[in-house]
């Protein structure tokens, strides 16, 4: 078996990997943006990064902060969902930014920062265990002192002034490291990117938001916290009983958004990337498909690489995350490298199966294989007489293009019966035939005009039972595991 054959783990999930030079959808433009913005903002100041799950923004959040960290900016990279398990997220972020400042390199602020970070820290510490008196929560040492009488209350008392009194003192010491930081970087704040709260547990996301806007609520601080707004609504409403309010059918208010409004100053959404680019990348990353293409070019099938042409029509995925996508594209990686002898029709079935599929894989794939074949030959043919009986295609094509007409050739020669390839071979000389003419031409112009024979695509009704029971092995494995009936 050739050397390259061997497994390559698709998605970016190394944080030293999310870089700049991975990016595939131009986001460094957007962190230029946004840093020029918080450049220019005094701070306090709070910014809501709203984008879906799996559309990212983790990737986005680390090659930004590694951009700012090389340019001598403070940033703090704080992933929420990683610690909530473990204590007060107060604390957690403290600790965060403690370890941070010192794994930091910043010329003239590592040691100012330090140890005003770890005087900042003691003060988190302190108000984590004042914050034990529990105002309003039942249970708690406050219902416990009100039963104990005079003496009780003055030790609550007591508790609640050393506790404001340990704010005050957190705040000013906030206040001096912030002032400080951003004198020492050019008057740029000290930036803290939160990243995964959406997947918190709705007491710990809750917990740090309010943390933030009572603690953190002074000058030259910034935070961007990164989050999926439906999940966080969701949050509010599951702590706070919270709810959207509607009269037939129109709202009036969202109680959780009024909320959530008191934590954020400004909402920010990416947007939707190109998701063709981000399939191509996955599939590029299989290196059995690699070999596919070499294999498939000899036997006279396509010209161009297998994962340009499969990634090229977005009507597959178009409704599907990019975490989603990535999910598929490891299933589809399992079947290529489970089926590497499979015949290009069969490599072509198997992936409308994978990434058309809405949910519950294979159960039906023979329909579900059908119906998709069915519905983007109708998309072929709205096109085809949308512009007037031709197609929209040239010799002068781009990369994409040339993928695009070659996965609408299988398409179209697989929905075709055997009698019409038949009739198609017979007029093969004038190749006057739709888009089998396109096809064609642009198989003669990359092969130096030279004369290819259109292959012959075997119909996909004959293939469906064959593809189905290969596809039957992939209902062994899940994107997410399973629960038990």
């Amino acid at each position: 078996m050739p050397g390259d054959l061997g497994l390559t783990r698709l998605q970016i999930n190394d944080h030293a990997a999310m870089v700049w030079e991975n990016d595939l959808f131009g986001l460094k433009a957007y962190a230029d943006r946004l840093t020029r913005l918080i450049h220019n903002t005094q701070g306090p100041y709070v910014i809501g990064l709203t984008s879906p799950w799996g559309s990212g923004k983790t990737f986005f959040l680390q090659a930004w902060r590694k951009q700012l960290l090389a340019d001598a900016k403070p940033c703090i990279y704080f992933n929420a969902w990683e610690q909530d398990a473990s204590g007060d997220p107060l604390v957690n972020l403290m600790a965060a930014i403690h370890h941070q400042v010192q794994q930091t390199s910043w010329p003239g602020v590592l040691h100012t920062m330090r140890d005003a970070v770890l005087k900042l820290a003691g003060f988190g510490v302190q108000l984590m265990k004042g914050a034990a008196f529990g105002l309003g929560v039942s249970g708690s040492p406050a219902a416990a002192a009100a039963n104990a009488g005079a003496e009780g209350l003055r030790s609550l008392t007591d508790t609640i002034s050393e506790y404001y009194s340990t704010v005050q003192h957190f705040n000013e010491e906030l206040t001096k490291l912030a002032a400080d930081t951003a004198s020492m970087s050019g008057d740029f704040p000290l930036f803290i990117m939160v990243d995964e709260l959406d997947r918190c547990r709705p007491s710990y996301a809750i917990d740090l938001l309010e943390r933030i806007k009572h603690l953190f609520n002074v000058p030259h601080v910034v935070f961007l916290l990164a989050v999926d707004s439906s999940q966080l609504l969701q949050q509010v409403e599951h702590t706070f009983g919270l709810k959207r309010v509607t009269e037939a059918g129109t709202a009036v208010c969202d109680c959780r958004m009024d909320y959530l409004g008191k934590f954020f100053d400004v909402f920010y959404s990416l947007e939707e990337v190109d998701k063709r680019i981000f399939v191509r990348s996955l599939l590029d990353k299989i290196p059995m498909l690699g070999s596919l293409t070499e294999r498939f070019r000899e036997e006279g099938y396509i010209v161009f690489p297998l994962a340009g042409i499969l990634s090229s029509e977005t009507m597959l995925f178009a409704d599907k995350s990019l975490r989603t996508l990535a999910q598929r594209a490891e299933l589809f990686s399992i079947f290529v490298r489970t089926y590497a002898a499979s015949s290009i029709e069969e490599i072509f079935l198997a992936y409308i199966a994978i990434f058309s599929l809405s949910g519950g894989y294979f159960k039906n794939a023979k329909k579900d294989i059908e119906d998709c074949l069915l519905r983007l030959n109708d998309t072929l043919e709205r096109i085809y007489q949308s512009n007037g009986g031709k197609y929209p295609f040239t010799l002068n094509t781009s990369e994409n293009t040339d993928y695009y007409i070659s996965f609408y050739f299988f398409v179209h020669a697989m929905i075709l019966s055997p009698e019409d390839i038949r009739n198609i071979k017979n007029v093969e000389k004038n190749m006057t035939t739709g888009i089998f003419n396109f096809y064609y031409r642009i198989i003669r112009q990359k092969n130096g005009n030279r004369d290819v024979l259109i292959p012959n695509i075997v119909y996909f009704r004959n293939l469906l039972d064959a593809v189905d029971k290969k596809l039957h092995f992939l209902s062994e494995f899940s994107a997410l595991p399973r629960a038990n009936s």
